[in-house]
């Protein structure tokens, strides 16, 4: 009814009728019934990372529920002390060399056409991640024509959607290798620049996602990378390489869509796009990307 993604509520809906079986009153959740759930979790092979994600939107629920007070929810707060913080980011280790590996990459011998043209189409989404700044795929999927305007791209990240000004606005200069992605793949009969990628909302999304990690994860391991390559990895490298480059914090946030956080920056107004887009080109010039 607001238009709000419900994604994360069903999927931890699914992970509680698991271990469940058959339903409970609300009240049933405490401390002890919370930290089975962990072990359970845990017993299926699932990280922190994930359980605090289930455990978020558990908690989420929980909350709203004590707030309607014809419920008669317990009023103490079962998940203190539960929800752990976990490392951030897992470390990309990505040499400006394995680019030029990445793009020459040359399927397996036996591998069909059609699959072949698809390995190619995956790479070069994942260099187009990486050329307009490091953003996700999700919100590559999300891409609309419309926000292509005048050699710039301009959109909203997808995670910011339920915030009530949706976030700040991405506005990056389309480099060139950028642009020939989009001229190579780009779905002119769609709404959408890549129409191929399921809509992030559409069910298939996930499946996309998970088949888009498989095959970089197979690339990563033909072409010997340190690191695997996953649909957030070029977000990762992107913001390294411009830290080597020593290109000023700022810029990068404002690429990559970040809001700078303390007293001082409520005075700082976004930088002008000629400022960015000098180093945008820097970056990923630094990356010397072919795209063919």
């Amino acid at each position: 009814a607001k238009n709000e993604s419900v994604r994360s509520y069903e999927g931890c809906k699914n992970q509680v009728k698991k271990y469940i079986k058959t339903d409970v009153p609300l009240n049933t959740i405490n401390y002890e019934w919370l930290n089975y759930f962990i072990l359970f979790k845990k017993s299926q092979g699932t990280g922190m990372p994930g359980i605090n994600t289930y455990l978020r939107v558990l908690r989420a629920l929980y909350k709203e529920a004590q707030r309607r007070t014809s419920l008669n929810i317990n009023r103490e707060n079962p998940f203190t002390g539960l929800i752990k913080n976990v490392a951030a980011a897992e470390v990309v280790d990505f040499d400006i060399t394995d680019f030029k590996k990445l793009q020459n990459y040359t399927p397996k011998k036996f591998t069909s056409e059609k699959s072949a043209k698809n390995i190619k189409r995956k790479i070069a989404i994942c260099l187009f991640q990486f050329a307009i700044g490091g953003h996700d795929l999700v919100d590559i999927a999300n891409l609309k024509w419309k926000d292509i305007q005048k050699g710039r791209v301009k959109f909203k990240r997808y995670k910011n959607r339920n915030k009530p000004d949706g976030g700040l606005q991405i506005n990056n200069l389309l480099v060139a290798e950028a642009l020939k992605i989009i001229k190579n793949f780009g779905t002119l009969e769609n709404e959408r620049v890549f129409g191929f990628i399921p809509a992030p909302d559409a069910e298939n999304y996930i499946d996309y996602r998970n088949n888009f990690n498989r095959s970089l994860r197979e690339i990563s391991k033909d072409l010997q990378f340190e690191s695997i390559l996953k649909s957030k990895s070029t977000r990762y490298i992107f913001r390294s390489l411009g830290g080597e480059l020593l290109v000023n914090d700022l810029v990068i946030m404002q690429l990559q869509g970040h809001k700078p956080q303390g007293v001082t920056f409520n005075y700082q107004k976004n930088l002008p796009t000629k400022i960015i887009d000098e180093y945008i080109v820097k970056i990923v010039n630094e990356a010397n990307l072919m795209v063919v």
